[in-house]
């Protein structure tokens, strides 16, 4: 049974947020290899990807009538990405925290 957003909301804007995550990932593994302590160039791409995940998912909650399920899938989605966009920037800078 599929939840009632979909009738209403274009999938994009759903999993828009899981997007930007995967795109930090990518960007991770492409990038890492390569960076050395403390290069810019490579770090700042990832710095905005958990605000605007953050922000994304609370804009999905107030514009939805179905808010309890957007408030579970915020809040597991959040916890992992900020865990991963964490360890993304400790990766490329190479400074671990």
């Amino acid at each position: 049974m599929n939840p009632p957003f979909f009738k209403s909301w274009p999938s994009l804007s759903i999993y828009g947020p899981i997007g930007l995550t995967t795109l930090m990932l990518l960007w991770t593994a492409i990038v890492a290899p390569f960076s050395k302590y403390g290069d810019d160039w490579a770090v700042v791409p990832v710095l905005p990807v958990f605000p605007a995940v953050l922000l994304w998912h609370i804009a999905l909650v107030s514009n939805q009538d179905e808010k309890r399920w957007f408030i579970g899938y915020g809040v597991i989605h959040g916890l992992l990405c900020f865990n991963t966009w964490v360890f993304s920037i400790a990766l490329i800078a190479k400074s671990w925290l």
